[in-house]
């Protein structure tokens, strides 16, 4: 039973690298793009005739949808960052140095060598996730900070196909490129609802970035308490061991039976 469960274990972890190399996240959004777009050559009236069997088409959209959701993740988050710096003048870097300062980490080595420019805090923010990666006392915390860091791509990715979708219907309801929908009213306000599905999404991923950021450093600090509550905790036993040695050192010998004899038969 136990070679049945390691066994187990090795296929669950193979297939969980493999997830890990194609995010999941990243087909949830690619594929909203892609309806969006198969929405769009429905309205105008395209259709596409691809003479190849029904499974290569299957693996073709899946593939694609991987592909597109990259690149909504990719265009989002580029986009999201920049409109942070211009509306508050900094991102998320800052707030990871303020966290840092927040849990006494700033003034320790190994991170008093990374300053406050965005090249030293990118640096900063890789070491911190090395830390986290390499210890095993904290797998709960990183696997939490995974699901943070997919949430928040993944609400990056929709965001942009959500913007895709406002277009997509916006253009429905003005008739451009295609004829005017019948319902340009209705198409209208779908078009609205995306668009503010699209500022919710994007809020979100950013909320969700910040979350990463505070349990990140929150997870260094706890490791390196843990480490210095148990150099701590040496140092008092060796403490302790010390001062048992030093009263039992104190304490007078009592004299062996051999000299005890000896001196009786000196008598």
């Amino acid at each position: 039973m136990k070679g049945l469960g390691d066994a187990l274990k090795i296929i669950f972890e193979k297939i969980g690298a493999f997830f890990d190399l194609f995010d999941l996240s990243f087909f949830v959004s690619g594929a909203a793009c892609i309806g969006a777009a198969l929405f769009w050559l429905h309205l105008t009236g395209t259709y596409v005739v691809a003479k190849v069997p029904d499974t290569l088409v299957i693996l073709a959209l899946v593939l694609a949808s991987y592909v597109v959701g990259l690149i909504c993740f990719a265009a989002f988050r580029a986009v999201r960052v920049w409109a942070l710096k211009l509306r508050s003048g900094s991102d998320h870097k800052q707030l990871l140095r303020q966290a840092m300062e927040a849990h006494g980490l700033g003034g320790e080595v190994p991170f008093t060598r990374f300053h406050d420019s965005d090249a030293d805090l990118t640096h900063l923010y890789t070491r911190l996730w090395a830390e986290v990666r390499e210890s095993k006392d904290v797998v709960e915390s990183y696997g939490l900070l995974r699901r943070y860091w997919v949430l928040s791509a993944t609400c990056d990715g929709l965001a942009a196909a959500l913007c895709v979708w406002a277009y997509v219907l916006l253009a429905s309801s003005l008739g451009l490129g295609m004829t005017a929908s019948p319902v340009p009213v209705q198409m209208g306000l779908l078009a609205a609802l995306a668009l503010l599905m699209a500022l919710v999404a994007g809020r979100e991923a950013g909320r969700f970035t910040i979350y990463q950021v505070f349990e990140l450093v929150s997870t260094v600090s706890y490791m390196r308490d843990k480490e210095q509550a148990a150099t701590d905790d040496e140092e008092q036993r060796l403490q302790r061991l010390l001062k048992q040695e030093e009263a039992l050192s104190t304490i007078p010998r009592r004299p062996s039976s051999s000299s005890s004899s000896s001196t009786s038969s000196q008598k």
